[in-house]
């Protein structure tokens, strides 16, 4: 209308001074009503059809054929001026949230006198401030306050103060009902990313509600395929985690079908598959969990065909899968590409670096790898606390800890495990009550209390851990139970009631993986305590026949070189039955084995060392050797005189070799 006016062919019509032209176009610009006014319709018409009334017949025909192209041109259009206010407030939002958050760093420097001790804030500090201040600052910008929130709730996540993310999660969700209504998918959006927050926390059974009321508006808004729903169907696997493994199980496979159909080239096929391949890993079903890794794993590969640390997840499943298969060769390479991935992508003070190291650390020292075990295991526990950076999470201080004690108890160095062990029961009672994870805490800290002689605490904790996993253990596979019921046959054993032991030990059954593995431990670990039990009944002849069929079985198998404590511990009862039955020769034998085994894998000031060599030492005395069996119970003495608080049958073989002498 302002160039029309401008260029009319009348003076008098035009703008009078290039002022009036200017001050028309500035109200314009600033969406004011200008001066200049169109001509009116009619005019406009019959000037233009005088002018051109030949050209005005044809050109109507085209006209009318572009009607309909028009109409859709106006509607792009509406949806651009949409666009164009959404990306205006998208633009405001974000200035908004950017000038907040660099308010905090200057709150910080107005709020402390010393600028260097300004510089000195930790993150923690900054994050904390800004939590404090976004209610009042940004109370007129809710929607600029519900990207802050989360912000601030993402950041405290990786510094591993999940509490506080779950905090601001949980205003999220108040902010979203506010400005969308109850129903609006964007608050099922908040209450996933709040349940996510808390679905490793003491406060996760408040994560079913939450997700409870997801479902209830995806299915109101009729949001069946969108990410969101697949992200709830994880999130109810994960939920359902620690207290119903058949539960994780169902949730977990409805997860993989979905984004199979509905998002094939998603990120979460692979959480799903992880999720799913877990809980069968969880029930003992080793053999149906691994291909679900293998596929996890290839999805990876596929997505980001460079070496990628969201493969460590699926590598380190494999390796559990393979262990739990007694595959040692196999299990051992994917813990080690595991470590090798991360060390490559995340560096050594990582959390999933410390996990990896530790899983590997823990299977070479099961498998009679020990030297290498013990220096992963230990640089592991010393990056707990870097020199610089921020620590690891609290969860992974509690993983790294808890295997780390589980070793240096199989070790006898009790006093070096018993923080460990705190730091993990702490955590798990914390964390994870009344859950799987808790059971594993449970049986380690009653290895440790067994270990010093304080028994019927050892029965409590084992107690507790059999009936948190009758109540979540569902279908899995009953040899599963056996890990409790040898724990508590040994602490029967430890407190020199073979008769209980034996009663206990009953009770184990055979693996679904049973024709899968080449050696059943549990059938051997059966036949030793069975030996046990006898030798202190004075059945040696039983105890005899139990620990020779252990042995054939073990030395009958291409495992025999990676349980090589195995061997020296079906040695050792071998040898005290020969020598309760006074084959002498044949004992000094077979307990001579024993020391020289448990010298390969074990460190010099080892309980179990100190143990075989007292028995040999006995024979000896008996066999009138007694000067050698002076020198070797004297070994034995300052073993465990360096283990003031080694109890159990340890102390009581030093008892019953000094009563001997």
């Amino acid at each position: 209308t302002i160039l029309q006016k401008a260029l009319r062919k009348e003076p008098a019509a035009r703008y009078q001074t290039a002022d009036a032209l200017g001050a028309d176009l500035k109200r314009h610009l600033a969406g004011e009503p200008v001066l200049a006014r169109p001509d009116s319709r009619a005019y406009a018409l019959r000037k233009f059809v005088t002018r051109n009334r030949w050209a005005v017949g044809g050109a109507t025909v085209t006209a009318l054929a572009l009607v309909s192209g028009a109409a859709v041109s106006l509607w792009q259009a509406g949806v651009a001026r949409e666009s164009a206010v959404a990306a205006q407030r998208e633009a405001t939002k974000a200035k908004v949230v950017q000038d907040f958050l660099l308010d905090i760093f200057r709150m910080n420097s107005v709020q402390q006198a010393d600028p260097e001790k300004a510089r000195r804030t930790t993150a923690r500090d900054l994050l904390d401030l800004g939590a404090k201040r976004v209610d009042e600052g940004l109370r007129n910008a809710p929607e600029a306050q519900n990207e802050v929130l989360g912000t601030l709730a993402n950041m405290y996540w990786q510094l591993g103060l999940p509490d506080e993310a779950a905090k601001q999660q949980r205003q999220r969700i108040d902010i979203a009902r506010r400005l969308y209504g109850a129903d609006d998918v964007r608050v099922a959006e908040a209450l996933l990313e709040y349940a996510d927050a808390i679905i490793e926390s003491p406060d996760r059974a408040q994560s079913l509600p939450a997700l409870d009321e997801t479902r209830r508006v995806l299915d109101a808004a009729g949001d069946t395929t969108s990410e969101r729903r697949g992200r709830l169907l994880m999130l109810y696997a994960r939920a359902h985690s620690y207290t119903s493994i058949a539960q994780t199980m169902r949730a977990a496979d409805e997860a993989v079908a979905f984004f199979r159909k509905h998002l094939p080239d998603s990120w979460s096929v692979t959480r799903s598959l992880q999720i799913a391949a877990a809980a069968r890993m969880s029930l003992g079903d080793y053999e149906a969990a691994e291909p679900l890794y293998r596929e996890a794993l290839a999805e990876v590969r596929r997505l980001e065909p460079r070496t990628s640390a969201f493969s460590i997840v699926s590598l380190a499943g494999i390796a559990n899968a393979r262990a739990g298969l007694l595959d040692v060769k196999e299990a051992e390479r994917h813990y080690r590409e595991a470590l090798a991935v991360s060390l490559e992508r995340n560096g050594p003070n990582h959390a999933e670096t410390l996990q990896s190291q530790v899983r590997l650390g823990h299977y070479l020292h099961v498998t009679s790898r020990r030297d290498e075990a013990r220096a992963l295991m230990a640089d592991a526990t010393r990056r707990l606390a870097p020199a610089s950076g921020p620590p690891p999470p609290g969860y992974v201080v509690a993983v790294v800890s808890g295997i780390r004690a589980s070793t240096l108890i199989a070790e006898g160095a009790l006093a070096e495990a018993q923080p460990l062990v705190a730091v993990d029961i702490d955590d798990a009672r914390r964390n994870f009550p009344d859950s799987h994870p808790l059971t594993g805490a449970l049986r380690i800290q009653a290895s440790l209390e067994s270990a010093l002689g304080r028994y019927e605490h050892a029965d409590r904790l084992l107690a507790e851990a059999t009936g948190i996993w009758g109540r979540i253990g569902g279908d899995a596979d009953p040899a599963l139970r056996n890990r409790f019921v040898l724990d508590r046959a040994r602490v029967a054993l430890a407190r020199g009631d073979p008769d209980a032991a034996l009663a206990l030990l009953a009770d184990v059954v055979p693996s679904r993986n049973a024709a899968r593995r080449s050696l059943s431990l549990d059938a051997i670990a059966v036949d030793l305590l069975s030996a046990q039990a006898r030798i202190l009944q004075r059945k040696s002849d039983e105890a005899a026949l139990a620990a020779e069929r252990a042995l054939r079985t073990l030395q009958a198998s291409p495992l025999r070189p990676y349980y090589v404590w195995i061997e020296a511990d079906a040695m050792l009862r071998l040898g005290m039955a020969q020598h309760g039955l006074r084959d002498f020769a044949s004992a000094r034998s077979s307990l001579q084995r024993a020391v020289e085994l448990r010298e390969i894998v074990d460190v010099p000031t080892s309980p179990a060392l100190a143990e075989a060599q007292l028995a040999l030492a006995a024979c000896l005395a008996d066999m009138n050797e007694r000067s050698a069996a002076a020198a070797i119970e004297q070994r034995a003495r300052a073993i465990l005189a360096s283990h003031r608080e080694v109890g159990g049958h340890y102390a009581r073989a030093f008892r019953t070799s000094a009563a001997a002498r």
